[in-house]
């Protein structure tokens, strides 16, 4: 069995084929920070756990040419399959108080394995939280990762080791199609925490501990109040919506108008409990009128949308015209993407694995699909139109999502413009106002 840390053709291919899905998922993948990535040398990945396995696949992303091992909970390692395909993915257990007592001592071999792969420069990635959650605020960390970071510094000696603290932030945790946000802080040296460790090893782990933790929560989107963190989430990014900036532009307004929030909390509470009432209220109100809350602030150009709407159905008599056939391969190809899948997962108990199940069946069903449609079209046509058919299969699966948010954004704009357009506009001067009003 080749080591963990080795990086094999057949697993560099599996990864850019997950990578691709990955970005084909997603509307778009912002990644910010690349230069603090150390281009030499050993590091630790600390990123914060918003969902699932997605979250694991997004850390993927930073390294191209270089294998990432990861840990995770072992329940997920039950059968012999399960064990295959995680250790295939670089993927170790991690065995917790519930998993036995007895599993609590296979944790010191992962330890050492772990040590290992820090000593073969090549990433590790570990979720310090140890545990998902689906509100946007950091939760304790826990102290296997500083445990992992200073044996191996011991044995590195005066070899650098850095943990690079990693904001994740999902614009929708299971809908695909939307953006996700990976923020890469500067890099924390372990070795300036070493002769602290050598006085007082339980000091130096909070010490490095409590300075991780405010590097994470810089890095991704940290929302302080308890009582009111969705209210709070919900208002920033209704208002983030409404500035019509890009997907990081969105993320920084988002961030900023929570942190005003949780101050507004801690000095008027009754204030910040009001304004959560007035946008429930108008939440109430969009629901009512058949509205979704984003729409209140998409843009509501009569123009854009005529001249979509005629490229769109333009587009499509043209390739009817030069050959019917190729539209119909077009319609046949690769319609995975728009499949409603996540639905299968509505009644799971855990609903921050429906974004990463969601990304497997998807995933796994496109590759599927795809050959056998490259086949089908080379048995009744031949090799060149099977050629054909793969890469624009393979080009539909890359820009499906988004061409469907298209037309969905293309819908709700006609439907803003014939339909909802002045209770559109009275709601959202009403949030306008409100928000102003109390902000201020």
């Amino acid at each position: 069995m080749p080591e963990i840390y080795s990086n094999g053709v057949f697993y560099r291919l599996v990864k850019h084929t997950v990578n691709f899905g990955l970005r084909a998922y997603f509307g778009d993948i912002v990644i910010k920070g690349r230069k603090n990535l150390p281009t030499d040398g050993s590091y630790i990945l600390a990123p914060n756990h918003q969902n699932a396995f997605l979250d694991a696949l997004m850390m993927l992303q930073l390294n191209k040419f270089r294998p990432t091992v990861f840990v995770a909970r072992a329940d997920i390692f039950g059968s012999a399959l399960a064990r295959k395909v995680l250790g295939f993915l670089k993927i170790m257990p991690v065995y917790r108080a519930r998993d036995g007592k007895e599993s609590l001592a296979q944790n010191e071999r992962i330890f050492e394995k772990s040590v290992e792969v820090v000593l073969h420069n090549t990433p590790f990635c570990i979720m310090a939280e140890g545990t998902h959650n689906d509100r946007r605020q950091l939760l304790p960390l826990k102290k296997g990762l500083f445990r992992i970071a200073f044996a191996a510094q011991q044995r590195l000696g005066s070899t650098p080791l850095h943990i690079i603290p990693v904001g994740i932030d999902y614009e929708s945790y299971d809908k695909p199609g939307h953006t996700a946000i990976i923020n890469i802080g500067k890099p924390i040296a372990v070795d300036g925490y070493m002769e602290q460790y050598s006085r007082n090893n339980a000091l130096a782990i909070n010490t490095i501990k409590y300075d991780l933790c405010a590097a994470m929560k810089a890095q991704m989107h940290q929302i302080d109040s308890t009582s009111h963190c969705n209210d709070f989430y919900t208002i920033s990014k209704l208002y983030a919506d409404s500035q019509h900036g890009d997907a990081w532009e969105r993320f920084e307004t988002r961030r900023d108008i929570t942190r005003k929030l949780d101050i507004l909390e801690k000095s008027n509470p009754q204030q910040a409990e009001q304004l959560c009432d007035k946008m429930n209220d108008i939440f109430e109100k969009c629901k009512k009128n058949g509205i979704c809350s984003p729409q209140l602030f998409e843009p509501k150009s009569v123009t854009k949308t005529i001249i979509y709407t005629i490229l769109l159905w333009g587009g499509a008599a043209a390739i009817v015209a030069i050959n019917w056939k190729i539209f119909l391969m077009l319609l046949l190809l690769c319609p995975i993407p728009f499949l409603p899948t996540r639905l299968l997962f509505r009644k799971t108990d855990d609903s921050q694995f429906v974004g990463s199940l969601n990304y497997a069946v998807q995933f796994v069903l496109t590759l599927i699909y795809l050959v056998a449609m490259t086949v089908a079209v080379g048995v009744m046509e031949n090799v060149w139109y099977a050629l054909g058919a793969f890469v624009a299969g393979v080009v539909v699966w890359r820009v499906g999502h988004r061409f469907g948010k298209t037309i969905k954004q293309l819908a709700q704009g006609w439907k803003l413009l014939v339909f909802k357009n002045k209770t559109t506009r009275k709601l959202r001067n009403i949030f306008s106002e409100t928000f102003r009003t109390t902000s201020e």
